[in-house]
């Protein structure tokens, strides 16, 4: 039975692995059954109460103010009334269904991390990074310009070293833009979700994660907003067009 379940989580990997995206041209980058050498299931925190955050949250909402200047800008861009201040707590706890696994790559999959490279968001001693667009993201090179096209599904992956730590997915909800990286165990995750009353509407959020803990704060803004901050990936990665 214990096989049985092991052989369905590396499928479900594998799976997973092969709508990988991000591509230049015609090409597709495909991770075959050679190259997942390792696949497990991330662990809860066991804890009897909440983790207690390593950071004060204003000490984190300054570090969104200073390096996340383009994601705010774009907000502002939407409504002068945002701000970071007006983030609150919402929730907390430990990630379900977290999958890692280690590969061993291929010139395929090394032309898949030179095209999206300027995609990651790299810690600051460049040792990992967060990927939240590969998945959900295809570029094509036609001349000097480079152009991209959005799928509607976002997958979250921690990568250091050929190991990948699939965080989640996401659907049309949940939209996410930008990542900082507050130190080599943390980092915050910038985004907006929709809320549908007479319409729908757009509540940004602040998403800090602990990788060694699998442990997750979500910090949403008090105030919703009839438009998303669609100027964001344009003010983000300039050289590329959307399509």
């Amino acid at each position: 039975m214990q096989n049985t379940k092991n052989l369905f989580i590396i499928f479900l990997s594998l799976w997973v692995l092969s709508a990988c995206n991000c591509h230049s041209g015609n090409s597709q980058t495909n991770f075959d059954t050679q190259m997942v050498i390792d696949t497990q299931t991330m662990k809860c925190h066991q804890i009897l109460d909440s983790l207690k955050l390593k950071y004060p949250i204003d000490s984190i909402l300054n570090i969104v103010n200073k390096k996340g200047n383009i994601w705010i800008k774009s907000w502002k861009k939407v409504s002068k009334n945002f701000g970071v201040q007006d983030f609150q707590y919402d929730s907390d706890g430990c990630l379900q269904n977290v999958f890692s696994y280690d590969i061993e790559p291929d010139r395929d999959y090394l032309k898949h991390l030179s095209q999206c490279r300027d995609l990651f968001c790299f810690s600051d001693d460049k040792s990992k990074y967060v990927d939240m667009y590969s998945y959900r993201i295809s570029l094509e090179k036609e001349n000097d310009t480079i152009f991209a096209r959005f799928d509607v599904d976002t997958k979250i992956f921690i990568v250091e070293n050929n190991h990948y730590i699939e965080l989640f997915t996401s659907g049309t909800i949940e939209t996410y833009n930008d990542c900082i990286w507050i130190d080599d165990d943390y980092f915050v995750l910038l985004g907006s979700r929709s809320e549908f009353q007479d319409k729908e509407y757009f509540r940004p959020f602040i998403f800090v994660y602990n990788i060694s803990n699998n442990y997750y704060w979500n910090y949403i803004n008090k105030l919703t907003f009839d438009k998303k901050n669609e100027q964001f990936f344009k003010d983000k990665f300039p050289k590329i067009e959307i399509r």
